[in-house]
């Protein structure tokens, strides 16, 4: 059965945009804070900012969609070092660093206002739901009052890609866009809101750009028409009918914000990784001063990720069809011996080998090492390959070929090769860097008044609340005044 409102896919990378927070060692969260509020309404009072038990409540909720380990206390704590983190590292690095947009994904601004609207949604489904089967045809598609046709001049002007070097408009078609109303939306209050194409443009990822400026697909502009038009509808409708105070509703937007400046901030630290992103300046700092005794000292506790297949001894089979070699393989896959199997179906003077079908010994260093032994290399001892086509030769021709390894001999890099350098490096910078981020946050907690319920927290205290924390593992504005409901 559709439902009347169209709620976003909840996918774990919403999800955990809410949810993922590196939780603080108990005696570290506890040390610093003191369990003397006694408003029932407030779950938290951190640096005069007050957390009601209703907000805690929600993000718990949304949270728990991605794991059921979530707890209100840990959600609180979260809540708690977030804010903290943020206004750290506003500090530190600035708003406009920390809110730049990166080339391929969606500007952090945008990706706050879907989760924003995807917090509301999920946690008033019920009563959103019942209020637009109240409109007239139960659709939100006639809050779209009026769309402009594609054929108009000004849209076809921002269809055309005219910066061959991205896939963005020009300067030019910028200033177009935020003049060119694409649609007009009629709220149920009656009120009227025009939306521009800059507006769309603006939420658009480099999908999206590629599928109007490219692909020109006219169908992407009305669907994005109609999700501007089901966020506007959520926030109105948020601001009119939840029950929360406007105050509560910038609270949540301060507390999505504040989560993804702390992750900003953990990349800037060093303590995790980002796609599409370089080496934060912090980190690669660290990996110059690393010095090669602390990478002998890490390579000798860790030797066995370094080790490696030296060399192979092999036999293969070689046959001038796909079916000579099918047929070969079956037969060794039934139980004839792989030598028998040779002298039947190899067309490769190796043959008459001893044993027949012999390689020899293949070595991983050797500069002129075939493909076929970089094949091997990378067999178990007594395996035998499927079948595999050979690159073609200067004639155009290719053949089929069966491998098997007989004898396998392993090692380990040296030391001093250029792979442990680069690896050791890497992983003793973000260790320091993870022991850097743990002195941090216990300054941070150390520093800041921090008050928290604890008649709540012990009433609402679970056995997962006592269990050891997980840490971020190495990669891979206060107001005083919010409302509260009685």
């Amino acid at each position: 059965m559709e439902r009347a409102v169209h709620v976003m896919r909840l996918g774990r990378t919403i999800i955990l945009a809410l949810a993922c927070t590196a939780w603080l060692p108990a005696g570290h969260a506890r040390a610093a804070t003191v369990e003397t509020l006694a408003d029932p309404r407030l779950a938290a009072v951190v640096d005069g900012r007050a957390l009601p038990v209703n907000i805690a409540e929600m993000m718990m909720a949304t949270a728990r969609l991605g794991s059921r380990d979530v707890t209100f206390n840990r959600t609180v704590d979260a809540l708690v070092e977030n804010q903290l983190l943020a206004r750290d590292a506003l500090r530190v690095h600035g708003r406009d660093k920390l809110m730049q947009a990166d080339r391929v994904g969606f500007a952090p601004a945008v990706t706050l206002e879907q989760q924003y609207s995807t917090l509301l949604k999920q946690a008033y489904f019920k009563p959103m739901d019942a209020f637009v089967r109240s409109l007239p045809g139960a659709r939100l598609d006639g809050l779209v009052s009026w769309r402009m046709p594609v054929s108009d001049p000004a849209l076809r002007e921002l269809m055309t890609l005219r910066d061959r070097g991205e896939v963005r408009l020009t300067p030019g078609q910028v200033a177009l866009a935020r003049k060119t109303v694409v649609a007009r939306i009629t709220l149920p209050d009656g009120s009227v809101r025009d939306v521009t194409f800059a507006e769309l443009y603006e939420r658009m990822n480099v999908q999206g750009r590629v599928q109007w400026l490219q692909e020109k697909d006219q169908r992407f502009l009305a669907t994005q028409i109609d999700a501007r038009a089901e966020a506007l509808f959520v926030h109105w409708w948020a601001e009119r009918h939840s029950g929360l105070t406007a105050a509560d509703l910038a609270l949540l937007r301060s507390l999505l914000e504040e989560k993804h400046l702390r992750d900003r901030y953990l990349f800037e630290l060093g303590v995790v990784s980002v796609i599409h992103e370089d080496t934060p300046p912090f980190l690669a700092k660290l990996e110059r001063s690393v010095t090669p005794a602390e990478i002998r000292a890490w390579y000798a506790s860790n030797r066995e990720q370094f080790r490696q297949v030296e060399k192979v001894r092999a036999r293969h089979i070689r046959c001038a069809t796909e079916q000579a070699c099918a047929e070969a393989h079956r037969a060794i896959a039934s139980g004839m011996d792989f030598g028998t199997a040779v002298r039947r179906w190899s067309t490769a003077p190796s043959r008459n080998a001893n044993p027949p079908g012999d390689l020899g010994w293949l070595v991983r260093t050797d500069p002129k090492l075939p493909w076929i032994g970089q094949i091997a290399l990378i067999q178990q001892r007594g395996q035998v390959s499927a079948p595999i086509r050979t690159p073609e030769d200067a004639r155009g021709n290719a053949s089929w070929e069966i491998v098997r390894v007989d004898e396998r001999v392993e090692g380990y890099s040296p030391p001093e090769s250029e792979t442990v350098a680069y690896l050791g490096r890497q992983e003793i910078a973000r260790r320091k860097a993870a022991g850097h981020y743990q002195q941090l946050r216990a300054r941070l907690r150390a520093q800041a008044d921090i008050r928290i319920n604890g008649t709540l927290r012990r009433a609402r205290h679970v056995a997962a609340d006592d269990a050891p924390p997980a840490e971020p593992e190495p990669a891979n504005a206060h107001d005083h005044g919010h409302g509260h409901r009685h």
